[in-house]
């Protein structure tokens, strides 16, 4: 059985001096729902990436709907980012 993926990561770093920064798209083909795997390999992600960057930009089309603030999805999104200091600023569909 082959491995599903839940979305596309591209990820880019750049430093100057003594600082860096790593910034991260996230893009989901289509309107395709979120999977389990979505949540692992975002967490994955993070998890690597706050060990050796100052600043973390996450940015993309996660296909969650974010103004739906009781959607389990939205709930477990907004707790997986919140644990890694990053702030959600979208507040509506786009």
């Amino acid at each position: 059985m082959a491995h599903e993926t839940a979305k596309d990561f591209l990820q880019h770093n750049t430093g100057s001096g003594t600082s860096s920064s790593v910034a991260v798209v996230v893009y989901g083909p289509g309107s395709s729902a979120v999977i389990r795997a979505f949540f692992t390999e975002l967490a994955d992600l993070l998890d690597r990436l706050s060990t050796f960057a100052e600043a973390l930009v996450l940015a993309g089309d996660i296909n969650i709907r974010l103004e739906c603030v009781t959607d389990p999805k939205t709930v477990e999104f907004l707790d997986l980012i919140d644990g890694y200091g990053l702030t959600q600023h979208v507040s509506c569909g786009t």
